[in-house]
């Protein structure tokens, strides 16, 4: 067998080995669990611009907050009101 073509399969399996084993991360302290975190809300509307390049959004206020008061309900996101957030 050419040695070329020995090491190169040696390299490959290797390669494949330590692809396949498990992440190591270090331990998250707002999530110590591991799993899936809590997500955070931050809604913005923003209507009118001191730059009048920038046109006016009349409806934005208003539907920054409908947006915010749809994705804190539990049908939806359910996302708790302390790690949410609107900026209007």
């Amino acid at each position: 067998m050419d040695a070329r073509k020995w090491l190169f399969g040696v390299c490959s399996v290797a390669l494949v080995l330590v692809g396949t084993g498990k992440q190591v991360r270090a331990a998250d302290p707002l999530n110590p669990a591991g799993g899936p975190g809590k997500p955070y809300l931050v809604v913005v509307g923003v209507g009118e611009f001191k730059d009048s390049a920038i046109h006016p959004r009349p409806t934005a206020d208003a539907d920054a907050k409908a947006l915010y008061k749809q994705l804190l309900d539990s049908k939806y996101l359910g996302i708790e009101p302390d790690r949410a957030t609107l900026l209007t």
